[in-house]
């Protein structure tokens, strides 16, 4: 998804940094910013999103399964 946000944005604002055959720097500019974008996007929905069910699962859900004793 971020690196199809980076081409599009890059097309319509920057059509000098499009990465093309033998600009290898740009497909690294490319990555750099698609990838730190894509990285950076998954850290906040962890952090602000995701955090609130992870609690709320551990509220909601018994505690791990009991086996159940057996005497000899």
């Amino acid at each position: 998804m971020m690196f199809r946000i980076y081409d599009k944005t890059t097309q319509a604002y920057w059509p000098q940094l499009e990465p093309s055959a033998g600009h290898f720097g740009l497909v690294v500019v490319r990555f750099v910013v698609a990838g730190g974008a894509a990285v950076g996007l998954a850290y906040l929905s962890r952090k602000y999103y995701e955090e609130r069910f992870l609690r709320l699962k551990d509220r909601v859900s018994p505690g791990p399964a009991q086996a159940p004793n057996r005497a000899s």
